[in-house]
């Protein structure tokens, strides 16, 4: 089911303008003052694509909605080097799973190669925000010139390099930090430093060449433990040694999320 948010698909320049949004009445007009920041915009990257880019455009509302499952209506356009990304409307679901969250969406961009794209992003017909997408061999990055209506989360995005693993462990007590350490141990010399460039990838962020200093979807504690690690192994060696480590009595408390740049994913 669509549902119409006219205070998101209005857009008004310096001066003010009258604006229309699809109401029980065509006719009413609506004057807004300014363009709310409405919608939060991140690049991101799918794991395991193997097309020319893995780039995925992600939008958020900036307001939260009742249902952890609601949805933004969007269309991604691609015309020679010109790009854009148009967001229609917020899908109410079928069936809501209830809480407070985001509505979201996302576009895959999967034909940017090396280059320098025009990007346009666009609330309904209504308001239009040019800028610049640069796509390099290790990089995306985003730069406009208007912003009404949405926000950048992050402007550049670093691609993740082949044979990289990553993940985080959550530990409970002094016990379960003695089993993650030597797991954590054991997976790093299985591999060797990623040596990565300092920036945003995504899923992480590193300073210092191989320390993470965010991860996407991690809980926030302090008995966290973190990995990353270049790794060019087989899957199956790190298949065993979670097995193992889950196995063990003690450790099923223990929260494991491993991920690599193929798109394997290792959870409990």
């Amino acid at each position: 089911m669509y549902r119409n948010h006219c205070a998101v698909f209005v857009f008004l320049s310096l001066a003010l303008t009258f604006s229309g949004c699809k109401l029980e009445n065509l006719n009413d007009p609506i004057i807004v003052p300014l363009v709310d920041k409405e919608f939060s915009l991140d690049l991101g990257q799918v794991l395991g694509v193997t097309t020319l880019s893995n780039l995925e455009l992600e939008m958020y509302t900036i307001e939260e909605e009742d249902c952890l499952n609601t949805k933004i209506l969007s269309n991604y356009n691609r015309t020679g080097r010109n790009i854009s990304l148009t967001l229609y409307d917020i899908l109410d679901p079928e069936v809501c799973d209830p809480g407070p969250a985001p509505a979201t969406g996302s576009q895959l961009v999967t034909d940017a190669s090396p280059d320098v794209y025009t990007l346009t992003i666009e609330l309904q017909d209504v308001v239009s925000n040019a800028g610049t997408l640069t796509v390099t061999e290790d990089m995306y990055k985003v730069v406009m010139e208007e912003e009404n209506g949405i926000s950048w989360l992050h402007t550049e995005l670093r691609k993740i390099p082949e044979d990289v693993l990553w993940g985080y462990l959550v530990y409970n007590n002094t016990e379960e930090e003695n089993q993650i350490s030597t797991l954590v141990s054991e997976i790093n010399d299985l591999g060797s430093e990623p040596n990565l460039t300092n920036g945003y990838y995504g899923y992480f962020s590193v300073i210092n060449s191989g320390d993470i200093t965010e991860l996407k979807d991690a809980p926030i504690t302090n008995n966290l433990m973190t990995i990353l690690v270049k790794y060019t192994g087989e899957t199956t060696e790190i298949d065993q040694k979670i097995s193992e480590f889950l196995a063990t009595p003690g450790n099923e408390a223990i929260e494991l999320v491993l991920l690599d740049s193929e798109g394997n994913e290792w959870r409990n």
